[in-house]
């Protein structure tokens, strides 16, 4: 095993620790779920990605990308395994408070009158309220296949394309 910083500060364990021992001295309770995993990637000769959340002493979580990778020799026997650990806590940190944010979205608009949506970037209608065919004369759905020119006059139509481009734009600047 080979071990980094950052492997050290995910697994909390300290190269010194690490380096030198196999599966089962490494994870203790866990090395026989490791063993079987690698050798499940060897025998498919294919690449393993999974999300793996740790807790750490501190209480803290972390999410990592996990890619298993069989590296084979030019007898197509099986060298080693590499494994390249990701740090994507922020990304999985944000896709729960999206959720978070999706779920009061839609509780606000299963309990108001007025008409809402909700718009990708890209221009997609993601949501309408059911409201929307009292103030249109249109379902829902006839807006969602046809697009919101449907709806809107032909300069509110491009001042709202307009608008999503810069937001698009912002976004992407401030990446």
């Amino acid at each position: 095993i080979t071990w980094n910083k950052k492997i050290e500060e995910i697994k909390e364990i300290k190269s010194e620790d690490a380096i030198g021992k196999n599966d089962y001295e490494l994870y203790e309770k866990n090395g026989e779920i490791e063993r079987k995993k690698e050798e499940r990637v060897i025998r498919s000769k294919s690449v393993m990605e999974e999300i793996i959340e740790y807790k750490l002493k501190s209480g803290e979580k972390k999410w990592v990308r996990n890619m298993v990778i069989p590296i084979y020799n030019e007898k197509e026997e099986a060298e080693f395994i590499f494994t390249i650990v990701e740090d994507i806590t922020a990304i999985e940190k944000n896709k729960k408070e999206s959720e978070k944010m999706k779920n009061k979205f839609q509780f606000i608009n299963k309990n108001i009158s007025d008409t809402t949506w909700s718009i990708k970037l890209n221009g997609e209608i993601e949501y309408i309220s059911g409201e929307i065919e009292k103030l249109t004369g249109y379902t829902s759905e006839e807006i969602k296949n046809k697009g919101l020119s449907l709806i809107f006059s032909k300069e509110s139509y491009l001042q709202m394309k307009k608008n999503l481009i810069e937001i698009e734009k912002e976004k992407i600047g401030n990446f």
